[in-house]
């Protein structure tokens, strides 16, 4: 199925125009959406993602609740900061 732009978008505005909100759009509605998930955890431990990560690496017992917790934030974190960049690079902030 073939998609295009509508005609009244094009009419106020020029395709790559419309192509930059939509990225800049869509940047920050995923970059809010993983700070929020980041934020619980930095709710739930009382402390940054960084210092989160030194604690569970260098903890000689091994405890899996907070290793699965690790590895659900590290991937949250790592989005996060993923599309902070990308929306950073699309409005120079």
């Amino acid at each position: 199925m073939k998609k295009s732009i509508p005609k009244w978008i094009l009419e106020e505005q020029k395709k790559s125009q419309v192509l930059i909100e939509y990225a800049t759009t869509k940047a920050l509605i995923k970059m809010q959406d993983y700070k929020k998930k980041d934020e619980i955890y930095k709710g739930k431990y009382k402390m940054s993602f960084e210092d989160f990560e030194k604690t569970v690496l260098s903890s000689k017992e091994e405890n899996f609740t907070k290793w699965d917790d690790y590895l659900e934030w590290k991937a949250f974190h790592s989005a996060y900061i993923m599309w902070a960049e990308r929306y950073k690079s699309i409005t120079n902030v």
